[in-house]
């Protein structure tokens, strides 16, 4: 008795699955890493300390507003944190502002608006606002924008902030009001500083992750070829072995 099978279902050869789950992982492995929030040129304005001036002279400088308490005191991204808190409760402003007082805010709010292409987030949302004013808040974005640019002036070009897209916590319970009390004046322990630095250096290392990781998940997409393969082959044997 001779048996004539038809050849098995395409979607069953190992190279029709096993081709696409190779593919896949291949471009996750040579995606590049988080390219964002990279600045190539100076973003800071030389108009900013006249325009909060402006803008102070025409706010009433007990108005209430929102700044977060907790931020992790990271050397390298809490001046960076704050500003981009500020520029929130600038937006908030705006809302609310009158005609005369409304482009006084924009003119400011503008000069920070380079922090809108990094999409900064708090994912964990961790961060605790307290209440201040916002005489407090427009010198708490004089002085970070200050110290945000001293430090930039002394990397070189092209600056990247990658590191600090998510926003970060301090894990104690500090008073909500004891920040709020005066301009921050950080100090940072050699961990912390130790910490940053190799936070900063994480984009650098990506070209060495990827050599580990593309070789690791080509040789998994080559094991689960071969495995597939091999029921293949099983299969089709088995039929064979009833024709005869």
């Amino acid at each position: 008795m001779t048996w004539c099978h038809a050849p098995p279902d395409p979607q069953s050869l190992p190279s029709a699955s096993v081709a696409p789950l190779l593919l896949l992982l291949l471009l996750l492995a040579l995606a590049p890493p988080g390219q964002g929030c990279i600045f190539e040129h100076d973003p800071f304005s030389t108009t900013l300390t006249r325009d909060i001036e402006e803008l102070t002279q025409l706010l009433l400088l007990d108005y209430p507003v929102l700044l977060p308490s907790n931020l992790e005191p990271d050397l390298w991204c809490y001046d960076f944190w704050v500003i981009h808190f500020v520029a929130a409760e600038l937006r908030h402003m705006e809302q609310v502002a009158g005609r005369s007082l409304n482009p006084k805010i924009q003119t400011v709010a503008r000069q920070i608006h380079f922090l809108q292409d990094c999409n900064i987030s708090d994912p964990l949302g961790c961060t605790r606002q307290g209440q201040t004013n916002v005489s407090q808040l427009l010198g708490a974005l004089s002085y970070h924008m200050g110290e945000l640019e001293t430090r930039w002036q002394q990397e070189p070009w092209p600056v990247t902030m990658s590191n600090c897209t998510y926003v970060r916590c301090r894990t104690d319970t500090p008073d909500p009001t004891s920040e709020m009390a005066s301009l921050p004046a950080l100090t940072y322990s050699r961990q912390k500083q130790e910490r940053t630095l190799v936070s900063r250096a994480s984009p650098q290392t990506g070209g060495l992750v990827l050599l580990i990781l593309v070789p690791t998940l080509l040789c998994l997409g080559f094991t689960l070829w071969q495995l597939q393969q091999r029921l293949w082959r099983q299969r089709t044997q088995v039929p064979e072995e009833m024709g005869t």
